[in-house]
């Protein structure tokens, strides 16, 4: 049996919101910057557009297919050597997502911490409790990462806005298109890339228990992702500008070791350390978990749980190979990442759907 796990369309919400800002909240402000100069800040307005069309298709998807994950229904939509190819791709491009956590993490925690340990400790270190995380099943994975949205979004909002508020120069985000709409497309794209990784919720949507108002939910999710990316965007860009801060590459994490009240409380830094890490925690353990699980189906097997560890070393390999260097995740996040993200997330769902409608509609006219 893969999965008795049963979530609510709440607990849907937040896990789509983990999904997206579990790397993008820290990673999204310079590089928007870098694309969009002081436009950065309604990039994740066209990025949240295209997490739209992301969660619409698979929600339409789910209703066609009810009961069904990706994996299942693409078997279904392409028949079985097809739909097996195109389910190992979507699986080894959610696989490229993990490699690519792993590796975020590193770098992170050796950049502002952990100078002086060896990168290999931290992953292993990370490894063990994501492996640990994803054995658990869907619904210990879920509850843990809504825990950690309420209390430690919380905690990171309430301590930003409320000290760096003041440090802000609002001339820095104006005027408004000041090189016409391309760079905020560009920064959009981007953006939209990381909204993408939506396309998860398709593995989840079966173990939704009641299915009435999964799509307000799931679009209330993407507002909430939008303008908390907005608000990173906004105190980034306010407080460094943009040609500080298109070099800064932990933005948000750059705005805490900024704040300073009365030369009393400050550098706010741990706090933004701590939040991001468990939120990349939870997301690495959904994402290993998901994949885990498809794998599972995709070779008919009855347990998801011996995948777990080979996805996890898996990506822990892929992480160094893919960026030997940490200038490698930059340079695929301004080039590669873009155009492949919009066809992940927008063109390679609607293609599915089309396949789906048509062939429904063939069924229909042959009846």
């Amino acid at each position: 049996m893969l999965e008795k796990g049963r979530i609510s369309t709440n607990q849907l919400a937040m896990t789509a919101i983990l999904t997206v800002l579990g790397t993008t909240i820290l990673f999204v402000p310079g590089v928007t910057i870098a694309l969009g100069g002081r436009d950065a800040w309604l990039a994740p307005v066209v990025g949240g557009l295209l997490g739209c069309v992301t969660v619409l298709v698979m929600i339409k998807l789910h209703k066609l297919y009810p009961g069904q994950t990706p994996v299942e229904y693409m078997r279904a939509i392409f028949g079985k050597w097809v739909g097996s190819i195109l389910s190992a791709f979507v699986l080894f491009t959610l696989l490229r997502y993990l490699a690519t956590m792993f590796r975020e993490f590193t770098d992170f925690t050796i950049t502002v911490t952990a100078f002086r340990t060896p990168p290999e400790a931290i992953l292993v270190l990370m490894l063990a409790v994501v492996f640990y995380g994803a054995r658990k099943g869907l619904e210990v994975v879920v509850r843990v990462a809504e825990f950690v949205m309420v209390i430690e979004l919380t905690q990171l909002l309430v301590s930003v806005i409320t000290m760096a508020t003041k440090d802000i120069h609002w001339n820095y985000l104006f005027p408004l298109f000041e090189h016409g709409p391309l760079p905020v497309l560009r920064g959009g794209l981007l953006v939209g890339g990381w909204f993408g990784e939506l396309i998860t919720i398709g593995f989840l949507l079966p173990f939704v228990n009641k299915k009435k108002g999964v799509a307000k939910s799931g679009l209330l999710a993407i507002v909430g992702i939008t303008l908390l990316l907005m608000v990173s965007d906004v105190y980034t860009l306010g407080i460094f500008g943009d040609i500080i801060g298109a070099r800064l590459q932990f933005g948000l994490y750059e705005v805490g070791r900024y704040i300073s009240i009365a030369n009393f409380l400050e550098r706010l830094d741990p706090i933004i350390m701590g939040v991001w890490i468990m939120l990349l925690y939870c997301k690495i353990t959904l994402f290993a978990y998901v994949v885990s699980l498809g794998l599972a189906q995709l070779f008919r097997v009855r347990d998801y749980r011996p995948f777990v560890g080979i996805v996890c070393l898996l990506g822990a390999v892929m992480s160094g190979q893919m960026y030997p260097r940490q200038s490698d995740m930059t340079t695929y996040f301004v080039t590669a990442f873009p155009p492949f993200g919009f066809f992940f997330s927008v063109i390679f769902p609607l293609g599915i759907l089309g396949v789906a409608m048509l062939r429904r509609r063939r069924g229909r006219a042959r009846a």
